[in-house]
């Protein structure tokens, strides 16, 4: 097997993985039975973490100055770190709005991945960054918020910017794709709000524990549904799913607001739609596929392959990339 065909595997098997992981959450938290393959309501758990959200659209959200430990979710995680969320409900510090003077403000959007779960804040891709931004030889004070929330998707990730991200004027964006990520997202979530309509009627209340658990319980089955249904359609198709939801981003932020795409490792399919959805709109794109290939899942990830989150060294490659890639295109010295 050559070089090409052994890369082209593993990023198979990084996608198929992911999927893995979905499909065994719900088949652990179900009734196993062919009439119930939608996990219960009180089966299935919820991330201390995780709090309701009266939209439909975004399920979920983080909880607001919350605190906890965390040891992993399918495997136990060789050392416990700590999760702590803002006033404003992202894992982060404190934010002042509106924004200083002199202040670069840069928003990650993401999920797991850019949320960190497994690593402490400090050790995130985006505090990374922002320690690194902060040494060069600037007047100017970098702030990288990390937008990142476990489960979403790209419309999630975009319409959470939207409701809470713009207040903080940020002067990038940048947005992580992962594997986990295909999904008719438009569709999908006016299919959930259909449902929850039906189930629970118009005047529902998403504080209520019942619909909220409802929420997330759907939200699990319908995206592990249309990941897998999306992966086999042809490339037009899966370009058109995607530019729908980057296009909403697009009609919410100034014209010259640069937005970053990075790429985690993910099908031919989804890379060749989101260049090109990169090049249609003058946007940057940043492909971390190399750096998979050259270090290998096993030395960058938590606990490979049942937990493919990154570990420390994953982070600070992510970070070195993203700066390289900022500091060759004058993205971390030209605004104003």
């Amino acid at each position: 097997m050559n070089s090409n065909s052994k890369w082209k595997y593993l990023m198979f098997f990084i996608v198929l993985v992911e999927l893995i992981v979905i499909v065994f959450i719900l088949s652990r938290f179900s009734k196993h039975t062919s009439k119930n393959l939608i996990p219960h309501e009180s089966d299935l758990p919820i991330h201390p973490f995780i709090g309701n959200e009266n939209d439909p659209f975004l399920g979920y959200k983080l909880k607001k100055n919350f605190f906890q430990l965390y040891d992993g979710d399918i495997i136990k995680l060789e050392r416990t770190t700590t999760i702590e969320t803002n006033s404003f409900g992202i894992r982060d510090r404190e934010f002042q709005v509106p924004k200083p003077n002199n202040t670069v403000r840069i928003i990650i959007l993401g999920d797991s991945f850019t949320f960190g779960l497994g690593v402490e804040l400090n050790e995130t891709y985006a505090k990374i960054l922002e320690d690194k931004l902060n040494k060069l030889e600037t007047e100017k004070t970098y702030e990288v918020l990390n937008f990142g929330v476990p489960g979403y998707n790209t419309t999630q990730e975009i319409e959470f910017f939207k409701l809470y991200g713009i207040q903080f004027e940020p002067d990038i964006i940048i947005l992580a794709y992962t594997g986990d990520d295909l999904q008719d997202s438009v569709g999908t979530l006016e299919m959930k709000k259909q449902y929850i309509i039906k189930k629970f009627g118009e005047d529902y209340n998403v504080s209520d524990p019942r619909v909220f658990r409802e929420i997330v319980r759907i939200n699990y089955i319908i995206s592990e549904k249309n990941i897998r249904k999306n992966l086999i359609k042809p490339d037009y198709k899966i370009y058109e799913i995607l530019n729908t939801s980057f296009m909403k981003l697009k009609a919410i932020i100034s014209p010259d607001t640069p937005i970053i795409i990075v790429k985690f490792p993910t099908s031919e399919k989804e890379t060749y739609a989101l260049k090109k959805i990169a090049n249609e709109n003058n946007w940057y794109f940043i492909e971390l596929d190399s750096f998979y290939k050259k270090h290998g899942a096993t030395d960058i990830t938590l606990h490979w392959p049942q937990d493919n989150h990154l570990n420390v060294k994953g982070h600070k490659l992510v970070a070195s990339e993203i700066f390289r890639y900022m500091i060759e295109n004058k993205l971390a010295l030209e605004q104003n």
